[in-house]
């Protein structure tokens, strides 16, 4: 028998044995006695257990002063926002007027959304947090001993009635209406625009708003 068929076959072999291999790639085993290339696959399947063991979605954090969440430590919120019951909330559909030291309820406001109703005015205890308080700030100025700052140089004296004695003073340093003109640069001590009526003028603001001012203003 020729010895060609033999070499024939040894060359198909031969060519057969290293395709084989290269099809079918061995995976190295670990000591657990599962292939390598498994792990990811575990660790991922544990990753997604360890979400649902904890119970479900994560509770969102909230930044202090932010709506629906809690008031800062000094009771204010973000702007636009009121804090009532120690909670950040959109008022205003509900409270046009919160924050500007006139307590609005039950009219026009319901009762529970003016912050300004917290404090008991002039009973001789400050109310707001930044003195030991519990009410919003800037809603007891007058038994925290000052005037707000909106009232202080707006041409009205705010003492002894709404603001404590000297926390208005260039309102009230004047003596209006006594014939003599008290501002400054016109022989008096005291701010310009405090006295108008004795010093001859009508201020500026009030001219062409449509009210008439004389002769009592």
């Amino acid at each position: 028998m020729s010895r060609r068929p033999f070499g024939i076959l040894f060359a198909f072999l031969a060519a057969c044995i290293p395709a084989a291999c290269a099809s079918t790639p061995l995976e190295p085993v670990d000591e657990n006695g599962g292939s390598a290339g498994s792990g990811p696959k575990v660790e991922a399947a544990a990753g997604e257990s360890g979400a649902s063991d904890g119970g479900g979605e994560a509770k969102r954090d909230c930044t202090l002063g932010t709506e629906r969440c809690d008031c800062r430590p000094d009771g204010s919120c973000d702007a636009a926002l009121t804090c009532l019951s120690d909670l950040c909330v959109d008022a205003g559909a509900l409270c046009p007027y919160p924050g500007d030291g006139y307590c609005d309820e039950p009219s026009p406001c319901p009762v529970g959304t003016d912050p300004d109703c917290c404090a008991i005015p002039q009973d001789g205890v400050c109310d707001e947090r930044s003195m030991g308080g519990a009410c919003a700030n800037g809603s007891d100025p007058y038994d925290c001993g000052y005037c707000p700052s909106d009232w202080v140089g707006n041409g009205l004296c705010d003492e002894p009635d709404l603001c404590p004695t000297g926390t208005d003073a260039a309102d009230c340093c004047a003596e209006p209406n006594d014939g003599v003109c008290d501002e400054e640069g016109k022989g008096g001590e005291c701010p310009a625009g405090s006295d108008w009526y004795d010093c001859g003028y009508c201020p500026p603001e009030w001219l062409g708003d449509g009210l008439c001012d004389e002769p009592e203003y």
